[in-house]
């Protein structure tokens, strides 16, 4: 049984938008649980990576892989025979403002808030085995007990321009705070991400842009069955970047990525690392003819704690202590009105080990 309801509206010449959606509803549903299948290599999106040393692939020794070489299983839905009736409700709202469509040609107080614009969108999406009927219709409960869990993700996201068209100076925020909890045979499995980012671009000349982003959260796992995937992690990250473009054809980008991340769980924690990246991006394209993108990354990790982790791997975002080196080279060009070839080359070192080379090639014909 699902009920649904949906609206949308637009008031004074759109300056105000929203889109409004909300769906309640029962069913029978089956318990779930995943398996790790192993694929070709870079056609899959995990990684194995045995931090225990034993040889056998367990469920909490994969992870999200950061480089294609890497990517050699996907995680496939395994059926069981035990249904459960669940209950779900549903709950999406979107709301623009963007004054300027009516304030732009005004002075004053009213001229100046034209500049600024503001998206903010809402979900939630919620299964659980009970609830009572107030809580069963109400969107906005997300304090749900374990032992009546199924699904719960939620996601919410404000981002406020200021100057957003202008071609001299812009500043753009974000708040996003996105939150997932999964009932599996082993238990409940829950991820957070939360954080706040600040960007600001500068147009010095015609050819010249500045960047200076900066942003400060965390994000975290915990898991009922797998206590070494329990962390939580705050960062502090700058990122300034500047850009010269001195025609649509070309362009040359020279940044620096400097984060500071810890562990801040309650139970043990104290790890931490410190990532500086200094980066090089050059861009060049011709219009229906083909582009050039190469970039490459210098990148020095201190890390202090225990290497051959989950919590490392987020950390050290899948590179090692030390210094690193990623690199990566992507053409493509057209070959006449219905053939395009993609290559495509990336590559990695990290101290004391081997340079890793991955390529790959592709031909798409357009009928």
């Amino acid at each position: 049984l699902i009920a649904r309801l949906e609206y949308t509206f637009k008031a004074f010449k759109g300056a105000v938008s929203s889109t409004s959606f909300y769906e309640i509803g029962t069913g029978l549903e089956e318990e779930r649980d995943f398996v790790y299948v192993e694929v070709a290599p870079g056609q899959g999106v995990y990684q194995w990576i045995d931090y225990n040393d034993n040889g056998i692939q367990e469920q909490d020794e994969f992870e999200i892989a950061r480089f294609p070489d890497q990517a050699r299983f996907i995680r496939v839905a395994v059926r069981t025979n035990e249904f459960v009736r669940t209950y779900m409700n549903q709950f999406n709202q979107m709301l623009n403002l963007n004054p300027a469509r009516t304030w732009s040609a005004k002075k004053g107080v009213r001229g100046f808030l034209s500049k600024f614009s503001n998206q903010a969108t809402f979900r939630v999406n919620r299964k659980t085995l009970q609830e009572d009927g107030l809580r069963r219709l109400n969107p906005f409960y997300t304090s749900v007990e374990s032992d009546v869990l199924v699904t719960l993700n939620s996601s919410l996201r404000n981002t406020m321009f200021f100057n957003r068209n202008s071609r001299t100076f812009a500043i753009e925020w974000t708040y996003q705070d996105l939150a997932n909890q999964n009932l599996l045979t082993n238990g409940i499995e829950s991820r957070t991400d939360k954080f706040n980012r600040t960007d600001v671009r500068i147009n010095i000349s015609p050819q010249f842009q500045i960047n200076l982003v900066g942003s400060t959260g965390n994000k975290g796992t915990a898991s009922e069955f797998f206590s070494n995937r329990n962390f939580n992690i705050e960062y502090l990250r700058g990122n300034p970047k500047i850009t010269y473009q001195p025609s649509p054809a070309f362009e040359l980008a020279v940044g620096y990525d400097y984060t500071l991340n810890e562990n801040t769980i309650d139970e043990g924690g104290g790890e931490t690392s410190t990532n500086q990246k200094i980066t090089g991006e050059v861009r060049w394209n011709s219009l229906g003819k083909g582009s050039l993108n190469v970039r490459a990354n210098l990148v020095q990790i201190d890390f202090e704690g225990e290497a051959n982790s989950a919590l490392a791997f987020e950390m050290l975002e899948g590179l090692m202590p030390g210094t690193n080196g990623t690199w990566e080279v992507v053409f493509q060009r057209s070959i006449g009105e219905n053939l395009q070839l993609n290559i495509n080359y990336n590559g990695r070192v990290s101290q004391g080990s081997n340079v890793i080379h991955t390529g790959g090639m592709q031909v798409r014909a357009y009928f």
